[in-house]
């Protein structure tokens, strides 16, 4: 009777933790149970299903995507076009857990949305993420990127480096962050180029959020190329830099190329600007944004001037390399070096202090923070 029983309780063991006929992975897929993804072809079949999609997953290890060229890799998400009826989200939950995917490529000519997630819907989120050595050359394709290329999701400590080539709205980690989405504590580096609409960390960016997150490479576009972004319409960004090298003909901006409606805030460029129209050191054109509080060094840009044309409302400040890496030029305008920013006095620019992944609550509480403090300065003059 005992070896019965012990018998029946290893079956029962192991129809919980063996996966369920007709997906590859453990776990079930909730919140609690998500499923665990640890290799290569673990990460192939969740493209392959889309039925999969809404659910939650895992990294448990770092995964090598080297095995797969061409077009041989199954993105994840279906963007078509803006609005199409075959446009099929990825809407669950992708957690990195701290690992990386390397090597992931892709090469096309003219097809649209791609990335390793390639349309990331309302709700869905990725987080915790690293892609290293990341090639894709999506000929005439639009938008891409190297981890998305449509998102109205949130996307929370992810990076990614290698190379990304495309059309338009073109960017190192998204292509085009559309209504509401978040990108928050985020980085790229590497190459970006397109045609128009080139960011280093995202190409174009829609009634959006970037915050916590900055570039380091080359960008390289036609028109509308920004370090960070290539035009953004309607979107805060804040608490954002770019170091990036940008080269490209009009509309061209160390940190955003054209922004409209926008608040841009506690933000710097120091890579090297050039272009042939409405070049600036931090915003190439602008159309009635706010911006305030922010920064372009003179002497590495190589432009004399933060903002290339158009109205803007608000200051932003030209200053050497020298005051660039001095504490005092940043509290001045109260840029916070106690939760936010660091620095090495006389060594390096600001850079970001890293929070705990997911800490989006804290950022929501500074947001309103720093609405009172722009009110206060304005109503007082102070600029």
């Amino acid at each position: 009777m005992k070896e019965k029983l012990s018998l029946l309780t290893v079956l029962a063991v192991l129809s919980i933790s063996l996966p369920a006929q007709g997906q590859p992975w453990l776990g079930s897929g909730t919140e609690g149970d998500p499923y665990l993804i640890e290799d290569a072809n673990d990460m192939q079949a969740i493209g392959a299903d889309p039925n999969y999609w809404d659910a939650h997953f895992k990294l448990t290890a770092d995964i090598d995507l080297s095995g797969f060229t061409g077009k041989d890799f199954n993105i994840i998400g279906k963007f078509v076009d803006w609005g199409h009826t075959d446009n099929d989200p990825f809407t669950g939950v992708f957690d990195g857990n701290g690992h990386k995917i390397s090597s992931f490529s892709y090469i096309s000519t003219n097809q649209n949305g791609i990335g390793l997630f390639g349309h990331l819907g309302v709700g869905g989120k990725i987080k915790a993420l690293g892609l290293e050595e990341v090639e894709i050359d999506a000929g005439t394709g639009r938008p891409v990127a190297a981890l998305v290329g449509f998102s109205e999701g949130t996307i929370t400590n992810c990076y990614a480096t290698g190379s990304v080539s495309g059309d338009v709205r073109v960017g190192g980690l998204v292509g085009r962050n559309w209504h509401d989405s978040v990108i928050s504590h985020c980085y790229a580096t590497g190459i970006v180029i397109g045609n128009g609409y080139i960011g280093g960390l995202v190409g174009d960016a829609y009634e959006s959020t970037i915050r916590r997150s900055y570039t380091t490479g080359s960008v390289i576009g036609g028109g509308t190329v920004g370090g960070l972004v290539g035009f953004t319409y309607k979107t805060r960004v804040e608490r954002c830099y770019s170091t990036s090298t940008v080269e490209g003909d009009g509309n061209i901006g160390g940190l955003v190329g054209s922004i409209m409606y926008n608040a841009v805030l506690w933000c710097y460029a120091s890579g090297n600007i050039s272009g042939s129209s409405n070049v600036g050191g931090l915003l190439g054109q602008c159309d009635q944004p706010t911006v305030n509080y922010s920064f372009w060094d003179t002497e590495t840009t190589g432009q004399e001037n933060g903002i290339g044309g158009g109205p803007c409302y608000g200051f932003v400040y030209g200053k050497t390399t020298a005051q660039m890496k001095q504490k005092a030029t940043f509290t001045n305008l109260n840029w916070d070096f106690v939760e936010v920013w660091n620095i090495g006095e006389n060594q390096t620019y600001p850079y970001l202090r890293v929070y705990p992944v997911g800490d989006l609550n804290h950022d929501f509480r500074v947001d309103f923070f720093d609405f009172a403090i722009l009110a206060d300065h304005w109503l007082a003059g102070v600029e």
